[in-house]
């Protein structure tokens, strides 16, 4: 059974990493997670992943080229968690589930700046209680929906 300091603790976490990352900050967004985290991504209802990504370098790789992207075309990512549920937990191993819904939002188009809704689905996150807190072992993404700043907003990038 989980405390009250850990829900808050892994709700903390969790909100750290997903805010990193919106950041661009991926320093900071790898704090959130165990070094050998495991992360499998499924888009658009498929059944077979997209990417599985495994430790602090591959999500590294993964990730930096789209940042770059994002801010070369003055797009804003925001995630939204919602609705979060835990699942189970020992007292180290926890699980919760979650709705995502993410927005990009072209902050240098005058015209629409509005956000609009590229994605959304559930974040099932698997956490383990480390040294130096809870972080994030493994993530299984499932989304649906468009999966591209640039055919959200009819970019030839």
């Amino acid at each position: 059974m989980l405390t009250a300091d850990d829900r808050f603790a892994i709700l903390d976490v969790i909100a750290r990493y997903n805010n990193s990352c919106d950041a661009f900050d991926l320093d900071d967004a790898l704090v959130a997670l165990t070094e050998n985290v495991h992360i499998v991504l499924y888009g658009n209802n498929s059944e077979e992943p997209m990417a599985i990504i495994t430790g602090h370098s591959q999500l590294k790789q993964a990730l930096e080229p789209r940042h770059k992207h994002h801010l070369s075309i003055g797009v804003q990512v925001r995630h939204l968690i919602q609705n979060p549920q835990f699942l189970s937990s020992d007292g180290t191993l926890a699980e919760l589930r979650a709705q995502v819904v993410v927005l990009y939002q072209r902050a240098a188009d005058p015209v629409n700046p509005k956000p609009r809704m590229v994605q959304s689905g559930t974040y099932h996150y698997h956490l383990r209680r480390t040294d130096i807190g809870w972080r994030i072992a493994g993530l299984v993404a499932r989304s649906c929906g468009v999966y591209s700043a640039d055919a959200v907003y009819d970019l030839q990038c």
